[in-house]
C-alpha cells in the first residue's frame, strides 16, 4: 500500500497536481507510515516470542509440579 502511494504521489508532482511542498510533507507522511509497520511488526514478533517462552515455562513448572510425589 505504500508503495502504491508512493507512486501516486510522484506522478501527480510531475502532473503538477501537487506542490513540491505538499510532496515532501506528503513523503514524510508516507516514512511515518511504513516506520509505525516495521514497528508493528518487531512488535508482532517480540508476543510471538513471549507467548512461546511463557508456554514452554508453564509446561515446566506442570510437569516439576507433577514430579513432586
Amino acid at each position: 500500500m505504500i508503495e502504491k502511494d508512493t507512486i501516486k504521489l510522484h506522478l501527480q508532482l510531475a502532473a503538477g497536481q501537487i506542490t513540491k511542498e505538499d510532496f515532501d510533507d506528503l513523503m514524510l507522511d508516507q516514512k511515518a507510515l511504513a516506520n509505525m509497520e516495521t514497528l508493528k511488526q518487531k512488535g508482532l514478533t517480540q508476543a510471538a516470542i513471549d507467548q512461546f517462552v511463557n508456554g514452554t515455562i508453564n509446561i515446566l513448572v506442570t510437569a516439576v509440579i507433577s514430579a513432586i510425589p
